[in-house]
């Protein structure tokens, strides 16, 4: 059992090294104050407005509208008030900036002709607004919308606020045991996280990376996912030895109740090559700092043997390696609970006619060359389990059982001589790259994350597979490819090679 544990923030312990890029949508919701031209709405106003916007590293784009009405009293008589105004956002003052990347605290308008009308009577105001982020109140609570003269004060609360965030990135020594082994070395994510600020949860998900790790072998790549929870408001938090309460910012707008810094209430599964197990994160406030908890069964051999050679008929690499010959000792079995690593400098051939049978874990970062077969239906195969380096080339016959996922990291290239027969799931993940010129048959699912599937042979759909891009990735016919069973739209065609 291994049993970590990452410190939280401050002289060097776990935090956010890269805040990535947030989409935010906000739409409301209930009139709380406001004030137009130095008149303040009587209670029982209404409002209607929204706004989305894009945090990218230090650049921020948007635009929203505002419709407010209600009434005033002005010279001692009750007379109707309105305003509206539509506005682009082109900026943003920082709540804080980690490296090149930026979280919002205020959005900043361009200016915005307000069309405000009273008793009657129209003019034009020309202002700039600065709009609160909701990240900075949650739970739907009022935000602050004010020009910087004082002419625009509207605070409100939100029936929508969202935050989709991607490329963000947190890291921290993680110190613990394997088993009664001291363990220590390096933990990150990148994580992909929609938040919901009114509801005040969180989805996450992404990948998780165990680097510098001692004992090497817990050094691996894999992915993970759970869900969130922002703490509630003082008194009422469900967490008695979770995050801190929440701090009341407020009087950085001078309007009680509309700032509340927050800590994180993180929990979820991770798999990574050789472990499996839970985490739970519990952020600080702000929450840029972590102190997080790590429980996984390790199921791979401390003595994972280091695999570099001919796969043969009856040779030694497969039993030197814990490995089994079955029938004609034409067929290498690794069974479950056996790791075979194929180290950077290492190389691993698959001899004509032999068949490796992946029933344990294949960690490759080197080369395997199969001029046989692979069967993969075993637990874990990683292509390039460390990142984008290492190379698969099948010259023979690469199978991918039902049930079972094949996960390409690196550099797939099947040859003009070579067949893959996809039952599983083929996962090409973001720094992989594939380079089909031979037959891909696809009965179960490929998913192309990030990077380009180039097929310069035949891609098959049969029966009832499926083809899936996600974050920017295509499936893409090359000049002399050719694609069957598939629509139109799963594909992209290299400008003049449609026929």
């Amino acid at each position: 059992m291994l049993s970590l544990t990452v410190p939280l923030g401050g002289g060097g312990g776990g935090g956010v090294t890269n805040l990535g890029s947030q989409a935010y949508a906000v739409s409301g919701g209930q009139v709380a104050y406001a004030e137009i031209g130095g008149m303040t709405l009587n209670p029982g106003a209404t409002i209607q407005y929204n706004f989305t916007a894009t945090q990218n590293g230090m650049t921020t784009e948007g635009s929203g509208s505002i419709y407010l009405a209600g009434t005033t009293a002005t010279g001692g008589v009750v007379v109707p008030i309105s305003a509206r105004a539509t506005f682009s956002i082109n900026g943003a003052e920082a709540g804080a900036v980690v490296g090149q990347s930026e979280l919002p605290f205020v959005f900043l308008t361009s200016t915005s002709n307000f069309q405000v009308t009273v008793g009657g009577i129209a003019q034009t105001i020309p202002e700039i607004l600065s709009i609160e982020s909701p990240y900075f109140n949650p739970w739907g609570a009022p935000i602050v919308m004010a020009s910087p003269d004082g002419a625009i004060v509207i605070v409100a609360t939100y029936a929508q606020g969202t935050i989709l965030w991607t490329g963000t990135q947190v890291a921290g020594p993680v110190v613990g045991t394997l088993g009664t082994t001291p363990a220590a070395g390096i933990f990150t994510l990148t994580s992909g996280e929609l938040e919901n600020l009114v509801q005040g949860t969180a989805v996450d998900s992404g990948a998780i990376t165990f680097s510098a790790m001692t004992p090497a072998s817990l050094d691996a790549s894999g992915f993970y996912t759970g869900p969130d929870t922002i703490p509630y408001p003082v008194g009422t938090s469900p967490y008695p030895a979770g995050p801190p309460a929440p701090w009341d910012c407020s009087p950085m707008f001078g309007i009680p109740g509309t700032c509340t810094e927050t800590g994180f209430q993180s929990i979820g599964q991770f798999r990574a090559p050789g472990m499996s197990g839970t985490y739970s994160t519990a952020w600080g406030v702000p929450a840029f700092e972590f102190n997080s908890t790590i429980t996984a069964t390790v199921t791979q051999s401390a003595s994972a043997s280091a695999v570099n050679g001919r796969l043969s008929s009856s040779g030694s690499l497969c039993t030197s390696n814990g490995g089994t010959w079955f029938g004609s000792a034409d067929t290498c079995t690794i069974a479950s609970g056996t790791t075979w690593t194929i180290g950077a400098s290492a190389t691993m051939f698959i001899s004509s006619g032999v068949t490796l049978v992946n029933d344990g874990t294949i960690l490759n970062s080197g080369n395997i060359v199969n001029n046989g077969a692979i069967t993969n239906d075993g637990v874990t195969f990683y292509n390039g389990n460390s990142g984008p380096t290492g190379t698969l080339t099948n010259n023979g016959i690469f199978t991918n059982e039902a049930g079972v996922t094949f996960n390409n990291f690196a550099t797939f290239a099947n040859s003009a001589s070579g067949t893959v027969d996809n039952y599983g799931t083929y996962v090409h993940h973001t720094g992989g790259s594939m380079n089909n010129y031979g037959i891909y048959f696809n009965f179960g699912n490929t998913h192309t994350h990030t990077n380009t599937f180039d097929d310069y042979g035949v891609f098959a759909n049969m029966g009832s597979g499926t083809v899936s891009n996600s974050g920017g990735a295509t499936l893409t016919q090359e000049c002399g490819g050719q694609m069957v069973n598939l629509p139109d739209n799963t594909y992209s065609q290299v400008q003049g090679c449609r026929s």
